[in-house]
């Protein structure tokens, strides 16, 4: 999840506790008032600390989320790879809240209900399922929303991707050569990034050095692969601060590089 997201439910949730705040001066009025669902009484302010507090602590672990990313090296253990599936879970069980009192409260006023109420058994069953399909429900929107959100993230990289590797093109084409190498450099760190976020490795604020390392470490590249890329970086580096020139063969390396790499995509010189 990106910043702009945490920050949009943040302030949805500070928002939300500025009204609460607002009224709390009604608190008293508030407890006094019980709804009636599914054979209970539920006190009303109870029930709007409960759902403030679910949202809270889901915009808490999506800052939690945040802050892993100044800590690369660490973010893939699977404490930290938790945080946001978690995040999501809490905050798909806090929308779901309102919804899923609404729908027992109509459920217990409707004539089915009479026949429930007239086996305990048969409550405490449709209690617990409620509790239940609650809970997965909440779980089965978290994961579709992690996964929403990594295919995302593959296809933004995957598309940067293809800009890049065109630029180089059209740059080798008007002999900029230097700019050439820049782009390569650029197409193969998005590429790196795309295939481990294919196999569930958060790479987000990770330097190139720890991203060739777990590029290796999961056989996406190989020793050699490695020390071409680191090559290519310092031709990279000698561009950028004007340190070196950059020839025709440099460039040219660079384009074949790019295409043992991403021989699948449509590179064709």
């Amino acid at each position: 999840m990106n910043s702009k997201e945490i920050k949009d439910k943040a302030f949805f949730v500070v928002a939300l506790l500025a009204a609460f705040l607002a009224f709390s001066s009604f608190k008293d009025s508030l407890s006094s008032i019980y709804l009636s669902i599914a054979n209970h009484n539920y006190n009303l302010l109870h029930i709007v600390i409960f759902f403030v507090g679910l949202l809270t602590i889901s915009v808490y672990f999506y800052a939690l989320d945040y802050i892993k990313y100044s800590f690369g090296k660490y973010q893939n253990f699977l404490l930290f790879r938790m945080i946001n599936p978690i995040a999501n879970f809490f905050y798909a069980i806090a929308i779901l809240f309102p919804v899923f009192i609404l729908f027992v409260w109509i459920v217990g006023s409707s004539p089915t209900y009479d026949f429930l109420k007239a086996n305990t058994h048969t409550m405490e069953i449709f209690d617990s399922f409620g509790a239940v399909l609650l809970v997965l429900t909440g779980f089965f929107s978290a994961y579709f929303r992690d996964k929403m959100q990594n295919d995302d993230l593959a296809r933004k990289l995957e598309k940067v991707q293809n800009t890049y590797i065109q630029t180089a093109l059209k740059f080798y084409d008007k002999e900029f050569y230097g700019g050439t190498v820049l782009e390569v450099f650029n197409a193969l760190e998005q590429f790196l990034r795309e295939n481990l976020l294919k196999i569930g490795r958060y790479t987000e604020s990770v330097s190139i050095d720890r991203l060739l390392e777990l590029a290796q470490k999961n056989n996406i590249i190989n020793g050699k692969d490695a020390k071409d890329i680191r090559d290519l970086r310092i031709q990279r580096n000698q561009y950028v601060h004007r340190t070196g020139q950059i020839s025709k063969q440099n460039a040219e390396a660079a384009i074949s590089l790019m295409k043992k790499f991403l021989e699948n995509k449509p590179v064709n010189k």
